[in-house]
């Protein structure tokens, strides 16, 4: 069982996690995952950090040689950190986002005592998995024979180019200990020379030229980075869009992006910090192709600079400007923008947060059909083919190390650091996936697959926040199962059916309340001061009256559903065939009763003759109509509760917003959303009636409200704080009254500035269209022409097949 699923009885016990027919997977509540699902598998070696004496350039090449030493290891990261024991708070939060297996502090400090949740800390380079020199000596003979391996350290470590050479090239192993050797099962004294061969010429022409033919592999050797990569693929973080432009709200990584891997590092010859820079990004890139590149701040940089934007070198992604980045750890943006001002116009200097990216670990991808059951499964380790292409290779030693990821397809978890520590599951959850656990037959694994809540609820648990459900977002989450998911929210999706929901919910609740003491004020305040008292007495007084005697206030006709869809008697008879299979509206029929002269609501199973009056208790042998008779609909208690607290809007923002970032040009932007959560922080309390959860881990926040009227400075002041508790990137509130109808504080309520507030208004949230084209606006007060230029509700419904059996007649018999 999942410890984040179980939620806490008054009495300690456990609740387990609630079981739903259909999982919705975009709705972040309780229901965890059942049924037959895609799934994707991952089998990597272990990915690490490895702390770096910010202040030593030989310790961040040794890093760089030990990282070259493990099979599989030439997409761990380098984090130079300060001899306090502090990192700067660029290289914290990469640090904190890598979602690596380990951080290995390499004794560099006295101690090392972040400030965000990590993954283990360890002290030791030892037993971190296969050596390369233990898998290239077991491929077969002469295998290792056909291409040398070029040695970068032949390139003078005085030598301004030997930087470049070694972030770009790796280095290649030292000599393994008497004990490597034995783990790996090697005769003692073999070194790497034994089992491969080994370019050590020194470069006729060092410099960027030769560089480049040795990066591109068009050589006549290979390079350390690739050889410790045989037999692995290359997971590359997301390029982004085919097209220029704007996102359609501020993300995470946005600008890195623009670059992906057309960067130039501009170093500071010996500089660690600037060989950790160009280290990570060509991880995270699989240290494939040319780029990210490095040039040494020299005299000549402008010149170098020009050499190396020749075509071929660097890479267009569709239709974009090929744009590249200067950066460095070492060089001020101020001189990087100079440099660049003075070269080219393709590039731009840019701050080193913008282009480090999330890496994945070297990786062998394949597919499985799992089935899950109350969100677990059980699936092969590995194919055959990883069998006998890693596995085979691999000492006894070496075979515990490997992982394997799932990744339910098309649902990549989002980035949750607290996720990775491993504190909520003995299966760690990190790059869009959860490392499964091992079972005691070494052929199989077992996933659990994490609830939606427990992704949401982490990610603010992650910010020192508690987060539970709000009863308007349980009553909505449950509707949303009730109903199928988003997709089947079309046919409420119109302004007329929204009017009649609420009127026919309205005999009891706060909503019928609200609205009848809002005609109530208006009134009185029409009357003469000296009345008021008198007259707002007397009114309430009749309220009470009224909601009692009102038998008819909640019962639908089929001419007002027709009324509602702009009188088409076919989308009238799909919207009652779809409310009914839903079970939002029951069936029955209005009767008469002759003798006290009430009318009273009846359901289909209790329609056979005679019939007892409700009222009077009297046996009404014929209590219809001797023609024909007329159904008559009520809601659901369901949908009362739905209405009574005004959770639909809730449900028509969140679906809007995930139907529009689900459309963006950047893969995976929004992972779910909850329609009512309350956050407590520090003893205080905040509601947010959506909260979005983006593939980034960021949280967003939203104030919902059925009217314009409804909102009110406070909920502004609210909204506000909820966005700085989280940090949110934007934030939005939402109403179902149209733009035009909106009033003053809607307006000033849009925000572009800092972190963005966006108005959302019945144009968007009942679209039947909601899509974000090229170069659209969607998110503009009052939306664009693509979300206002749908197709209404009426006539969507209305080109469905008609399948009602028409409306029922009495005959008789002689």
């Amino acid at each position: 069982m999942l410890a984040g699923d179980l939620d806490e009885t008054d009495d300690g016990g456990c609740v387990p996690p609630v079981m739903h027919p259909r999982y919705i997977p975009s709705l972040l509540d309780k229901s965890v995952i059942s049924g037959t699902h895609a799934i994707d598998r991952y089998f990597s070696p272990p990915r690490f950090a490895r702390l770096v004496d910010g202040g030593s350039y030989s310790d961040a090449v040794t890093a760089v040689r030990q990282t070259c030493s493990r099979w599989g290891g030439t997409t761990d990261i380098l984090i130079p950190i300060q001899q306090s024991g502090q990192l700067t708070a660029d290289w914290e939060k990469f640090l904190s986002i890598s979602q690596v297996d380990a951080v290995l502090t390499r004794d560099v400090v006295e101690s090392f005592e972040p400030s965000v949740p990590l993954a283990d800390i360890r002290d030791g380079e030892r037993h971190l998995g296969e050596l390369v020199i233990s898998m290239l000596a077991r491929r077969p003979k002469g295998v290792n024979r056909r291409i040398p391996c070029f040695d970068p350290s032949m390139v003078s470590e005085d030598n301004p180019w030997h930087l470049a050479y070694v972030g770009c090239l790796g280095l290649l192993p030292s000599s393994p200990s008497p004990q490597d050797l034995q783990l790996s099962s090697l005769v003692p004294g073999t070194t790497f020379a034994d089992v491969y061969d080994i370019d050590t010429a020194v470069p006729e022409n060092i410099g960027p030229d030769d560089l480049i033919s040795r990066t591109q592999g068009v050589s006549s050797t290979t390079n350390p980075t690739h050889l410790a990569a045989l037999g692995w693929g290359v997971q590359q973080p997301s390029r982004g869009g085919n097209f220029s432009g704007e996102p359609l709200v501020p993300m995470s990584n946005i600008e890195s992006r623009s670059f992906n891997e057309n960067v130039i590092v501009v170093y500071t010859p010996q500089d660690a910090s600037d060989l950790c820079l160009l280290w990570n990004l060509r991880a995270a890139y699989g240290h494939l192709g040319s780029v990210p590149a490095a040039l040494p701040l020299t005299a000549s940089i402008s010149e170098d600079i020009k050499r190396l934007l020749r075509p071929g070198n660097f890479y267009n992604h569709g239709f974009r400007r090929l744009t590249v980045a200067l950066v460095s750890a070492s060089v001020s943006e101020e001189k990087l923008h100079e440099i660049a001002e003075a070269t080219d116009e393709r590039c731009r200097a840019a701050p080193m947060s913008s282009v480090l990216r999330v890496g994945y670990p070297l990786t062998r991808n394949s597919a499985e059909i799992a089935v899950f059951d109350k969100g677990y499964t059980r699936l092969p380790a590995l194919t055959y083919q990883d069998k006998t292409e890693i596995a085979d290779l691999t000492s006894a030693f070496g075979k515990g190390q490997f992982e394997s990821r799932f990744v339910l397809r098309g649902r990549n978890l989002p980035i949750v650091p607290s996720l990775n520590v491993g504190e909520l599951f003995a299966d760690r959850v990190s790059h869009g996936g959860v490392y499964a656990r091992r079972t005691t037959d070494k052929q199989f694994l077992d996933v659990v697959w994490p609830s939606g809540w427990t992704v949401l609820a982490e990610a603010v648990r992650g910010l020192g926040m508690t987060a539970t459900q709000s009863i308007p977002g349980h009553l909505a989450a449950e509707f949303l199962h009730q109903i199928g998911g988003w997709d089947e929210m079309l046919p409420v999706l119109d302004t007329k059916i929204i009017e009649l929901l609420y009127e026919k919910s309205q005999k009891s609740g706060m909503s019928w309340f609200r609205n009848r003491a809002t005609q109530i004020s208006r009134a009185v305040f029409k009357e003469d001061a000296g009345g008021r008292g008198a007259e707002l007495e007397r009114r309430i007084s009749d309220l009470s009256i009224v909601a009692q005697a009102d038998e008819e206030l909640n019962e639908i006709t089929f001419h007002q559903i027709r009324a509602a869809m702009t009188g088409s008697a076919r989308a009238a008879k799909e919207w009652i065939r779809w409310a009914e299979d839903r079970r939002l509206v029951h069936r029955g029929i209005s009767m008469l009763c002759p003798e006290c002269r009430k009318s009273a609501w009846m359901p289909l199973a209790q329609v056979a003759p005679p019939v007892i009056c409700r009222r009077c208790g009297a046996s009404v042998q014929r209590p219809y109509p001797s023609d024909r008779i007329e159904f008559r609909y009520r809601l659901s208690e369901q949908m009362i509760s739905l209405v009574e607290h005004d959770s639909l809007p809730h449900l028509y923002a969140a679906r809007f917003l995930l139907e529009i970032l689900g459309s963006t040009r950047e893969a995976n932007t929004v992972y779910g959303a909850y329609p009512g959560v309350l956050i407590r922080k520090d003893g205080e309390e905040a509601d947010a009636d959506v909260l979005l959860l983006l593939a980034d881990g960021s949280l967003i926040p939203g104030e919902c409200k059925r009217t314009s009227a409804g909102l009110k400075d406070s909920d502004l002041r609210k909204l506000e704080k909820l966005t700085s508790w989280l940090g949110s990137p934007w934030s939005f509130v939402a109403t179902l009254d149209s733009a035009e109808d909106c009033t003053e504080i809607w307006r000033s309520a849009e925000r572009s500035e800092g972190a963005p507030r966006y108005v959302l208004t019945k144009e968007q949230l009942l679209s039947t269209r909601p899509v974000w084209m090229l170069n659209g606006k969607p998110l503009t007060f009052g939306g664009d022409e693509v979300i206002t230029g749908g197709p209404t509700v009426a006539a969507i419904l209305g080109e469905r097949p008609e399948q009602d059996p028409g409306h029922p007649t009495f005959r008789t018999r002689d």
